[in-house]
């Protein structure tokens, strides 16, 4: 009989599925692993690029900007299209519509594909 080689186990068992209370521990733990790799990637990110520019002025301009649309000349994209097209009293709440539509895919989705694990 061949020695059993523990890596192997553990992928093999990813891949068929193991009882659902581990489960729910390495979803958490996986849940918690990316999320703090991402906050901890923005902080560094945003850190960054504090101290190259020696001030916080950077965050209004790039972040704030991409928030509240306030450029509407033609470009690539269709976002200055729509709100060229609208009237004045209902930008915010375009603004506001278009910045949510990215969550109507990704959580969907993201939610799906998470249950094939």
């Amino acid at each position: 009989m061949a020695p059993v080689n523990s890596d192997a186990l553990t992928l093999q068992r990813g891949i068929k599925g193991i009882c659902p209370s581990e489960a729910e521990e390495y979803r958490l733990l996986f849940s918690c692993q990316y999320c703090s790799i991402y906050l901890g990637s923005l902080c560094v990110l945003v850190c960054h690029s504090f101290f190259l520019l020696n001030s916080w002025d950077f965050i209004p301009s790039i972040y704030g900007f991409i928030l509240s649309v306030p450029d509407l000349t033609p470009n690539i994209g269709l976002f200055w299209y729509f709100f060229a097209e609208m009237f004045e009293h209902f930008s915010l709440f375009f603004v506001c519509i278009f910045q949510i539509n990215v969550f109507f895919y990704t959580l969907p989705l993201t939610i799906n594909t998470f249950k094939c694990y």
